[in-house]
């Protein structure tokens, strides 16, 4: 064997174990990205948008309690 065909040989072989590499990473990245739906769909069912904005609401109208008390308050 030369030595052309000894490096055509090497290129070659590094060209497939690349090809190999990247259907591997392929793969990791479709478990990755199906691990991150299954946790964001988790979550998303654990919070209770409803609970949210009760808490919300309830705070913006305390608030525009305080400030209708300040307004009403007498400088001394």
């Amino acid at each position: 064997m030369n030595l052309d065909e000894y490096v055509a040989q090497q290129l070659q072989h590094l060209n497939d174990e690349s090809h190999h590499n990247g259907l591997h990473l392929a793969q990791v990245q479709e478990t990755v990205q199906s691990a991150v739906e299954h946790i964001s769909r988790f979550l998303f069912d654990q919070v209770d948008f409803e609970a949210i904005h009760r808490e919300a609401m309830l705070k913006v109208h305390r608030q525009e309690l305080e400030e209708e008390q300040q307004q009403k308050q007498v400088p001394v």
